[in-house]
């Protein structure tokens, strides 16, 4: 009997080691630290396109990110989006070598427990202005990848 329980306290013990471990490799991000990379990877010095919030219009924004990829300035716009049990947020950054990339950020992967972040960016591929600049459209840049 107390074989068994040493054998129950040694596996409870291991059990507890890996949940406190997995807690301690995850990282919140907030939306401004998203936006914040986001501005580091074009410099300080480009232009501010603005973040269209929920339920805002983007049209505003999608006309800085449009001329800014037309003029060839570095820029960056951020977009917040409505997750189902997180915030969801994309972005758009221009450098000044012309290296457009789309980013991405979701507050919590794990569904609601403000644990861990993902954020991704992609470099766009024969970036273009999307056609239809309306109140709706958060895609301004069209990638071929």
């Amino acid at each position: 009997m107390v074989y068994k329980l040493y054998i129950c306290a040694v596996l409870l013990a291991l059990t507890t080691g890996c949940n406190n471990s997995k807690d301690s490799d995850s990282k919140y991000i907030s939306i401004d630290e998203f936006e914040q990379m986001v501005v580091d990877s074009v410099g300080e010095k480009a232009i501010n396109c603005g973040k269209v919030d929920i339920g805002d219009s983007p049209f505003v924004v999608n006309t800085c990110v449009s001329d800014s990829f037309f003029i060839n300035t570095p820029f960056y716009a951020v977009y917040i989006q409505q997750g189902i049990d997180s915030s969801v947020v994309s972005a758009f950054a221009m450098n000044s070598s012309g290296v457009v990339e789309h980013w991405s950020y979701d507050s919590d992967i794990s569904g609601g427990s403000n644990r861990e972040s993902r954020v991704t960016s992609t470099v766009c591929d024969n970036p273009s202005v999307a056609l239809d600049l309306n109140d709706i459209n958060l895609n301004v840049i069209e990638c071929t990848s």
